[in-house]
């Protein structure tokens, strides 16, 4: 007897947004009116404010049955809130939509969890914006490595992590501005699973913290990988870098050379052909 097996209808996860913000009304309605646009509509939102004095509590207010949770207190920085937030989610994903971010378009949550995921970390490419310009795209490569997550500054809000791995551990309070580089590195290392999301799921606000301390942000990053990586396994990574930009070098040079020759033997061909006109064969 044949067992017809009948697929599971898929079914949207909850999906947890913690927003923090500090003193920043203007950035504050914007995230709010990004996510009130939604049509995808199971959403566990909460809303850390560090006790803003700015009309950002009043804001808050006035959309609190909006929100799952909301606080308008005093912490101790921006993982400390954070920390705070995580604690509060309930969503089986977990994304960071600080004041100032926005999702991309009002469908974005309904495109990207319109199947079912395994991955631990689900990662979207990004528009860095400053003063409502695009300044940047970000296309990220479907696959994530230890190398990639060293090179490449990605940016964190654009990140869904499965919340059972902040049950685990939260993030480092002590770091100011990269504990999120250090967290997703430590993932890297722990062999959680990535998965790539081809579309620009935000906004990221590029006059945030993390970019106009971008010294501080390189400083803290190489700290923390050298805490975490042995000086073995870095010195394999400058040496991959060095091979990759050597081999690109080299197909650059191979692109230029053929086309050089391309270029004599168009130019030769047009010669020829002048001459024949010329002498009447033609």
């Amino acid at each position: 007897m044949n067992h017809v097996i009948t697929p599971q209808p898929h079914t949207p996860p909850l999906i947890s947004i913690i927003t923090i913000n500090l003193n920043n009304l203007d950035g504050l309605r914007k995230t709010i009116q990004s996510v009130l646009e939604q049509t995808y509509k199971n959403i566990d939102w909460i809303i850390i404010d560090g006790g803003s004095t700015d009309g950002s509590r009043e804001l808050i207010e006035q959309n609190a049955d909006r929100f799952a949770y909301w606080v308008s207190e005093p912490d101790e920085g921006i993982y400390n809130a954070m920390n705070k937030g995580i604690r509060m989610a309930n969503g089986k994903y977990v994304q960071f939509l600080n004041s100032g971010d926005s999702l991309w378009d009002k469908n974005i949550l309904e495109r990207v969890f319109a199947k079912d995921y395994e991955a631990d970390i689900l990662f979207g490419d990004c528009n860095l914006v400053e003063n409502g310009e695009v300044k940047e795209m970000l296309h990220y490569p479907d696959v994530m490595s230890l190398r990639e997550i060293l090179d490449i500054n990605f940016v964190h809000n654009g990140m869904f992590f499965k919340r059972e791995l902040f049950e685990q551990e939260l993030y480092d309070e002590s770091v100011k501005i990269s504990a999120d580089f250090k967290f997703n590195v430590k993932k890297v290392l722990e062999n959680k699973t990535f998965e790539h999301i081809p579309l620009i799921t935000i906004a990221y606000d590029a006059t945030g913290i993390s970019a106009s301390q971008f010294d501080l942000l390189l400083e803290e990053q190489k700290e923390i990988a050298s805490s975490l990586i042995s000086p073995s396994i870095m010195k394999d990574i400058d040496k991959l870098r060095d091979l990759l930009k050597d081999d690109c070098l080299e197909r650059i040079q191979a692109h230029r050379n053929r086309n050089r020759m391309f270029h004599k033997m168009v130019t030769f061909n047009l010669m020829v052909m002048d001459f024949l006109t010329r002498i009447g064969i033609r």
